[in-house]
């Protein structure tokens, strides 16, 4: 089964961890199956930064080391931090299901449209395409784009919102692309968000 970690770092260590050209995580990433997600800028609350790792119990453990170890050396570099770990993992490590960080928009969504989880557990990434009418697209991306990075951040997808230029029988293309099981969350995160009074969607922004 496929076990997820989430743990925080230290923001102003994240380029040390990261590396030159991401040289330094890549090396890590490679020896593992594990993935290693170090969350957006959007994600740093209080200076930390959210760092995912998904995988079998195996290579999260050892994905986990490794990190801690990173954060170990970017201290040396760096100037040492207070708190001598920073890296906090939830242990032990939740079914991947389950082990989702809280999301404020989920929390609203799930009051307006019920939830049902994806069965498909393949992690085979596919690209699904929906359309929007074109009038909820402001409402689907939220101000300074707070919804839509929320559903990219939680649902761990890459979503594509087609351009004002592309819009055609006033409907636009919103192309979603990760595991079946993380798309069928996007998807219903964006039809629900479009079923949210206006104002509740500003709600979520940070």
């Amino acid at each position: 089964g496929i076990n997820a970690e989430y743990g925080v770092i230290q923001d102003n260590l994240t380029s040390l961890i990261i590396g030159p050209k991401g040289s330094t995580i890549g090396a890590v990433r490679n020896k593992t199956s594990a993935k290693i997600k170090i969350g957006d800028d959007e994600t740093v609350t209080n200076g930390q930064r959210v760092v995912t790792i998904t995988g079998s119990n195996s290579e999260v453990n050892w994905a986990t080391n490794q990190v801690k170890r990173l954060i170990l050396d970017a201290e040396d570099e760096g100037s040492r931090s207070n708190n001598p770990n920073n890296l906090s993992f939830s242990s032990p490590p939740q079914r991947y299901e389950d082990a989702k960080p809280y999301s404020k928009l989920f929390d609203i969504a799930k009051s307006v449209l019920p939830f049902t989880a994806s069965t498909d557990k393949s992690d085979d990434k596919i690209s699904k395409e929906i359309k929007i009418p074109n009038s909820n697209a402001g409402m689907v991306i939220g101000k300074k784009a707070a919804v839509i990075n929320e559903i990219r951040n939680f649902s761990n997808c890459k979503v594509l919102i087609a351009k004002d230029s592309e819009v055609a029988d006033d409907l636009r293309v919103i192309q979603i692309t990760g595991t079946p099981r993380d798309v069928h969350l996007a998807d219903y995160l964006i039809t629900a968000v479009q079923q949210m009074p206006r104002d509740l969607s500003q709600a979520i922004a940070r």
